[in-house]
């Protein structure tokens, strides 16, 4: 009888740990969202709500691919849309260095950003401002 309460107890966690598991997949998409249409607002209220620390979660947050974007750090995903507003949000909720350190594909966030306007000029107009914002940070 002791095992099957046992059973019963790790079956109810195992349970409860997926379920805050897909709605962390939720809050995820929902940044890059918020990222990828500047909204700041939305950004930082979804951050209160689910009382994240935006700075011990940042490297963690990958924002899928979606048309053009190739996918990769909610910072990426705000800079390919031309988001400045929530470039500045993000920026100012995580350190500096994740701003100047390597991302996970081994290349900083202004190194890509610079990359992203020789790859594509027109996304110069847009993107111009943000690189100057990251270069105001180093």
């Amino acid at each position: 009888m002791k095992s099957i309460f046992t059973l019963f107890a790790v079956a109810l966690v195992l349970n409860s740990y997926s379920v805050k598991a897909d709605d962390m997949d939720i809050v995820v998409q929902s940044l890059c969202d918020y990222a990828k249409t500047d909204n700041r607002s939305q950004l930082r209220k979804k951050i209160k709500q689910t009382r994240l620390q935006l700075n011990n979660v940042y490297g963690g947050i990958v924002c899928g691919a979606d048309g053009n974007f190739p996918g990769g750090s909610l910072l990426k995903m705000a800079t390919f849309h031309g988001a400045l507003d929530a470039v500045k949000y993000i920026a100012s909720q995580i350190s500096s260095s994740a701003i100047t350190s390597p991302e996970a594909d081994g290349v900083t966030i202004l190194d890509w950003s610079k990359a992203l306007i020789a790859k594509d000029p027109s996304k110069a107009a847009s993107v111009q401002p943000i690189i100057d914002y990251y270069e105001g940070k180093e």
